[in-house]
């Protein structure tokens, strides 16, 4: 099943802490398979940038760790599936180990 980081996205950037909370831990249950767009990656990463350093220390914590997910799910995505914006090249993807 497909999952949109648009909505992860918002829901890291949400008043209601829970609900942040819920976003970051649902980031360490994704896969490579179940990105709908591997370009939203960059998003993700940008919005958990921000909250690995302001606020709460549980929420900067739990970004912190989601980084290192995102960071990972970036290496696993299948070549080719990111599109390169103007003047970029995309992240390189790599084999998983196993």
């Amino acid at each position: 099943m497909a999952i949109n980081l648009k909505k992860i996205c918002r829901d890291i950037a949400h008043q209601d802490e829970d609900i942040q909370v819920m976003a970051l831990t649902t980031i360490g249950q994704l896969t490579a398979s179940s990105i709908e767009d591997p370009n939203d990656l960059l998003t993700l990463k940008q919005a958990l940038d921000k909250a690995a350093v302001e606020g709460n220390p549980d929420i900067v914590f739990l970004a912190r760790k989601a980084l290192n997910k995102v960071d990972e799910l970036a290496r696993r995505v299948p070549a080719g599936r990111f599109a390169a914006a103007p003047g970029e090249s995309a992240p390189p993807a790599q084999d998983a180990p196993g």
